[in-house]
């Protein structure tokens, strides 16, 4: 009998670093972190004073920022480590001056999942 050619899906012919997409459930999670980023800022900016308001709507659209250069980065698998520490440091001082953004944690652990593979991925989410 012949043998069957392989299939190209097949995991042993993938490279080391390839690693599928998520496609939908991916496209969820940057929408939900969008979503929880607006929330979060609205009910900040309606309870607290015009002058608290300007560096904490800066700091989380810094978050925004690395949170969007992150997810390009870990899509393209180019070098996110560093960007990846910036986001979890900014998000980290943004929850401390309002902690209504802590909600967005999900959507950053699932990012860092993505990003990371392997038992880092699994440390990152701790």
């Amino acid at each position: 009998m012949g043998r069957m050619p392989e299939s190209p899906n097949r995991t042993a012919s993938r490279p080391a670093a390839f690693r599928p997409t998520r496609g939908p459930i991916d496209a969820v999670v940057h929408l939900s972190f969008a979503v929880l980023m607006v929330a979060s800022g609205v009910r900040y900016v309606l309870r607290h004073s015009p002058a608290d308001n300007l560096w904490t709507v800066a700091l989380a659209a810094a978050v925004c920022v690395l949170y969007a250069v992150v997810a390009v980065l870990a899509k393209r698998r180019q070098p996110w480590l560093l960007w990846m520490v910036a986001l979890v440091l900014a998000w980290a001082v943004l929850v401390i001056a309002a902690p209504s953004f802590a909600w967005c944690s999900f959507a950053l652990f699932f990012l860092s999942r993505a990003a990371f593979s392997g038992w880092i991925a699994y440390l990152a989410a701790v």
